[in-house]
């Protein structure tokens, strides 16, 4: 959604196409898809600027991306907390949005009784660091999203420790 490469949603004047508005309007979901090519900063800003925004947040979280730029899903959370997105927000982009995006929505992105656990324990920790797109532009961020377990059924998994910003 935010990539700087032909093709993208903006065109040669930074602005929308219409044809964007149009499958927005015709309730296309769009997610943000962090990839090691495909988050841009300053696109992500005239996007954003001109009143879309993304319904899902994802990752393309393969080994190259692992050490940066996308590193993981949290990460790339913390991201569009620095770009202005409350909190809420992006974990209603990974969760609920993300089951809808998946076309699993009520089975995905939320708990139910007596289904089994699917949860991320996160811990939100204010700091500042430099959040980094896929062209190594930077903006400043004053909040990190850590990964600290998951419980998926009756099993707990201790979140693996990870280089991140």
């Amino acid at each position: 959604m935010f990539t700087v490469h032909p093709g993208g949603l903006l065109d040669g004047n930074g602005r929308l196409w219409p044809q964007v508005r149009d499958a927005k309007a015709s309730g296309v979901l769009m997610d943000v898809g962090h990839g090691l090519h495909n988050m841009n900063f300053d696109v992500a800003r005239k996007v954003l600027d001109q009143g879309l925004h993304p319904d899902g947040v994802s990752t393309d979280g393969h080994r190259g991306n692992r050490a940066g730029p996308v590193y993981d899903l949290p990460t790339t959370m913390a991201k569009l907390v620095a770009l202005g997105f409350s909190l809420n927000q992006v974990i209603e982009m990974a969760t609920i949005n993300a089951a809808k995006l998946l076309g699993r929505a009520g089975e995905l992105g939320t708990l139910k009784v007596s289904e089994p656990a699917e949860i991320s324990v996160l811990k939100l920790e204010g700091r500042e660091w430099k959040a980094v797109d896929s062209q190594k532009g930077t903006i400043p961020a004053h909040q990190a999203i850590i990964p600290v377990y998951a419980v998926r059924g009756e099993t707990i998994y201790e979140a693996i420790p990870a280089d991140r910003p």
